[in-house]
């Protein structure tokens, strides 16, 4: 009874008995009833307090009902699934599967893209890039004096840092430890908003030229190298043999670059440093004025550029240059959010495709309990109820898939973790916690969702007597029939869409592998040395010293030959040097100077990596200080200032080359070689012009900042590993107190430059392996549970004289259809799908038609086995025993 009736009757009762005892003391029915309203009171607000009494009422014995009915819904569904262990651990596995591998990749998402950083307001830290169309920059370094005019003129930031990485020497009880930091202003803390977790940042005083030496650890190497120790501050530590005293330890979530740095010392660069726009080897960092946005930075930051530009040598690189400005956190993770997503992406459709398998599942189970839902439904069950416990049911298996996901989930992030390449930020944090299962409790609902949809229309209307009669076989089978045939076709048309998307990133992968590094890295072993600051200032005992240890090297037993260079390729560091061709004065001019990188490098290095000279000569001793210098310059840097195949007597000039070579008119370079080309940003971008310079010859400048380090490289006559030993004690030979550190073969570091690719690459290939198999599963279930409804037509046809292998052919023909369609959908959203990974492509169009022919040939082949398996056991049926079949 409604609350409102039922208030209103009780209402009207409860008057009409009071009326009555005033009726009865004498009291005529009018004055009866107005002293029975009198002595009620006010009756519209009694009947508020009783319907507000009663709708309270009607809500909780509601809820509780609720409650107990989904109570008996779930204890019956679980009591059903119970009765079928084999369908419950197909559709729970299948589930698991789909749910933990999505979980697992969104981890790593979130840990990696969508967490924000842990600063003071992040949005507000941006970062900033130089790029060049000429030179091929995207993210290249600053000269100094671009730091200083933006940190002059700047109005747009309130706080902007310089930053120089570099390698220090930790000097420790037993060996000396290599560890990564940066040199910075002493805004850089500041920008990021970031406190330390004990002690202090330096200050102004300490960030200038012979200020003191003090130095701030990172959270990591205070508690691997100082015990996480508190008394570490005001400590002396020992940093490239120089002293520095511990001023603070930052926070352990300050460690949330890829590579994130151990220690920062102040950059302590003067006046002059900071109006030097010779050298690029600088980034900048800032924090935006409240309300200022990025764009607006950069247009502030590219013009004050292009003015410091103007009182330059002009050259091709700034002729075409311009400044980004980005978001700290977008820049962080620009070379890894597309493929993260792309394969968060490509996991969810695994998850669809394991829901359309259990979807499939359902129906079929469905089909077999139509009479019991008639049975039900007969005994006064309404629709919504029995809709409600067929949901219960999915929930559950949603919730059991998604319990075993998460422990799946934490096995997948943990080995994510640890298979990823380095240069992937944050992802060590990937770990389960409670976005991560809010997460997993969305994925849970939406399967629930899913899975729902199927059971909901497959309930029978009002012909219960129809149903009991048919023996719970629904009258409209063939249009349910119809909807599981299009759920496989939609298997297919997912399947192939991650097909075809791993097929593009093999068959990239495997374009990119045969790009030339320009370089053997065959039996070759590198190391990096560094030359204490203290003990090595000339820069004349610098080079001495360098060219012992490259004779030392070069005489160890099994090494066919040694050098020593800068830098080894594919580092992809900017350092920009810019040439113009000598009697091309008007080069200058017209902004004709060319961008280069440079090396130092000692005699012998061409032959020891398998640089090939094209013309000319290597390095000899001959190329010693006070003799001509010598250049040798890559086929790039000749081709872009028209040196000609053979530049005999070509003569070069360095446009900044007083920041270089220490010089307001340094002398010219006499170019006495050309070598092969060499890959040095990676093997996916372009060649970039390259000088090299005898080491004999080094210009002074570098020395301080590559900071008197260089790597030997030996090539060797067997495993490269087995003479890292003897090479170390040949340059302890040399300088007893020098460790080689970061020592690696060259084939492993070639290795390095296709790692990501090869990653990705392998993770979207299994990913589609394992659409591939559901697919074939799913397929496989549809046609075998129609082929056993259709056991009576295929009797019938060999009755008449079909053969075997007709009904083999008819079967695979009425079944492969669904699959073309699916072909047919999966290629359109293939082509859509590819579009997102084109920025990953190399030497392969995003729809490439072998890829896609390939992909789909080979799921036809994978559905039409599946069909073929259930249609040749209907070809072998027994016509009597078929056309008995009901």
């Amino acid at each position: 009874m409604p609350v409102q009736r039922e208030v209103d009757e009780e209402l009207a009762l409860h008057i009409e008995l009071r009326t009555r005892d005033y009726v009865a003391r004498g009291m005529t029915p009018t004055e009866a009833r107005a002293a029975a309203l009198h002595r009620f009171g006010d009756v519209a607000l009694v009947e508020q307090e009783c319907l507000h009494i009663g709708r309270a009422r009607e809500r909780d014995m509601r809820r509780a009902e609720w409650w107990a009915e989904l109570r008996q819904d779930l204890a019956y569904a679980w009591r059903q699934l119970g009765r079928s262990r084999g369908f419950t651990a197909a559709a729970v596995l299948t589930l698991a599967l789909g749910i933990g591998a999505t979980t697992a990749i969104f981890t790593v998402v979130d840990a990696v893209v969508l967490r924000p950083l842990p600063f003071d307001e992040p949005s507000r830290v941006v970062r900033f890039r130089a790029t060049s169309a000429n030179a091929g920059w995207e993210k290249g370094n600053f000269a100094p004096g671009e730091y200083g005019g933006w940190q002059r003129e700047g109005r747009s930031w309130e706080r902007l840092a310089l930053v120089y990485p570099g390698d220090f020497t930790l000097a420790g009880d037993e060996l000396p430890e290599r560890v990564v930091g940066e040199r910075v202003t002493r805004d850089y803390f500041a920008v990021f908003g970031v406190r330390p977790a004990l002690g202090r940042v330096f200050g102004a005083d300490e960030d200038r030229p012979g200020g003191p030496r003090v130095v701030v650890l990172s959270d990591r190497l205070w508690r691997r190298s100082f015990g996480a120790s508190p008394a570490v501050l005001g400590r002396t530590v020992e940093l490239n043999a120089d002293r520095y005293q511990v001023v603070g330890v930052m926070p352990p979530a300050f460690d949330f670059a890829a590579q994130a740095p151990e220690l920062w010392v102040p950059a302590a660069f003067g006046d002059d440093a900071l109006r030097n726009l010779g050298g690029r080897f600088v980034e900048v960092v800032g924090r935006l004025r409240p309300g200022v946005a990025p764009a607006t930075a950069e247009a502030e930051a590219l013009v004050i550029a292009r003015r410091l530009w103007a009182t330059r040598a002009s050259s091709r690189e700034d002729a075409a240059g311009t400044v980004r400005v980005r978001r700290y956190a977008d820049d962080l993770t620009s070379d890894v959010r597309l493929q993260l997503l792309v394969m968060l992406g490509a996991v969810g459709l695994v998850l669809l495709i394991a829901c359309v398998n259990v979807a499939n599942l359902l129906a079929a189970r469905g089909l077999a309990r139509g009479r019991e839902l008639a049975i039900r439904a007969a005994l006064g069950a309404g629709r919504g109820r029995i809709v409600r416990q067929l949901v219960a049911e999915c929930a559950l298996l949603a919730g059991l898939g998604a319990a075993a996901a998460l422990a799946l989930a934490a096995g997948g992030a943990w080995l994510l973790v640890r298979l990823v390449p380095p240069g992937v930020p944050r992802v060590e944090q990937a770990a389960v916690d409670g976005r991560v299962l809010l997460f997993t409790l969305g994925l849970t609902l939406l399967t629930t969702l899913l899975l729902s949809l199927t059971p909901a229309r497959q309930t029978d209307g009002g012909d219960l007597l129809g149903a009991l009669r048919r023996g719970g076989r629904a009258a409209n089978a063939q249009v349910r029939h119809r909807a599981r045939t299009a759920l496989a076709a939609g298997e297919v048309a997912l399947a192939l869409v991650l097909l075809v998307l791993a097929g593009l990133l093999i068959r990239s992968a495997l374009v990119l592998r045969r790009v030339p590094a320009g370089v053997d890295g065959a039996q070759v072993l590198t190391a990096r040395l560094r030359l204490p600051a203290a003990r090595y200032r000339e820069p004349a005992r610098v080079t001495a010293a360098f060219e012992r240890i490259a004779e030392a090297a070069a005489a160890v037993p099994g090494v066919r030959s040694a050098a020593l260079v800068s830098r080894v390729p594919l580092t992809g560091m900017n350092t920009g040097v810019d040439f113009v061709r000598v009697g091309d004065a008007a080069a200058v001019e017209r902004g004709a100077a060319v961008a280069s990188n440079f090396r130092i490098v000692s005699p012998a290095y061409f032959r020891t990596m398998g640089i090939p000279v094209r013309w000319g000569r290597d390095f000899t001793a001959a190329d010693r200080a006070g003799a001509p210098r010598a250049v040798v310059v890559n086929e790039a840097l000749a081709r872009a200032l028209s040196l000609g195949a053979r530049p005999q007597g070509a003569r070069l000039w360095s446009t900044n080359g007083a920041f270089w070579f220490g010089a307001d008119r340094p002398a010219d370079l006499v170019v006495v070689g050309v070598v092969g080309d060499i890959r040095d940003d990676g093997l996916r971008e372009a060649v970039r012009p390259e000088a090299y310079f005898p080491l004999a010859q080094a210009p002074e400048e570098p020395w301080s900042w590559i900071e008197r380090s260089m790597l030997v490289v030996a090539r060797t006559g067997g495993p490269p590993a087995l003479a890292a030993p003897a090479l170390q004690r040949a340059v302890r030979a040399v300088d007893p107190s020098l460790p080689m550190y970061d020592v690696r073969t060259m084939d492993a570091r070639l290795a390095d430059a296709t790692a990501v690719d090869r990653f990705y690459t392998g993770l979207l290939a299994a990913l589609g392996g394992a659409a591939l198999l559901l697919a074939a599963v799913g397929i496989y279930g549809v046609v075998a549970h129609l082929t056993r409804l259709q056991v009576r037509e295929m009797g019938v046809r060999l009755a008449l004289g079909a053969t075997g292998a007709g009904v083999v052919r008819l079967m695979l023909a009425r079944h492969l259809r669904p699959v073309a369609a699916g072909l047919a959908l999966g290629t359109a959203g293939a082509l859509l799908a590819a579009r997102a990974l084109e920025a990953r492509l190399y030497g392969v169009p995003p729809t490439d038609p072998a890829t896609l022919a390939g992909a789909a040939a080979l799921l036809t082949v994978v559905a039409a086995v599946a069909c073929w398996l259930p249609a040749r056991r209907a070809a072998r049926v027994d016509p009597t025993v078929a056309l008995r079949a009901d």
